[in-house]
């Protein structure tokens, strides 16, 4: 069976399609790295701003539990940045997981 999981570190939770990086799951962990996401734009005074990044792993193999470990970080060049930072899961669509920090 073949199962999608997509983390989204959004500080919107919009939906997209992107290409998928396949995992195994006997191949052991998958590190991925900002290079492997996909900014999310909004249209923001009259351009379009970054809200948050999408990735998207095909999971291969799977049986009835498959373990994950996922974690973000937010910074701003801004001096008044308090952006919050919302880590999200979901298998097929459906919600899995989530941490708001």
């Amino acid at each position: 069976m073949k199962r999608k999981l997509l983390p989204i570190v959004s500080l919107l939770a919009l939906s997209c399609g992107v290409q998928a990086n396949t995992l195994g799951v006997s191949q052991g962990p998958l590190t991925l790295s900002k290079d492997d996401f996909r900014p999310i734009t909004k249209s923001y005074a009259n351009r379009e701003a970054v809200v948050g990044y999408v990735a998207l792993v095909d999971v291969t193999g799977a049986q009835l539990s498959l373990l994950f470990d996922i974690a973000g970080k937010v910074s701003t060049r801004w001096f008044a940045g308090n952006f919050g930072l919302t880590t999200k899961v979901t298998c097929n669509g459906v919600p899995v997981g989530a941490d708001v920090s």
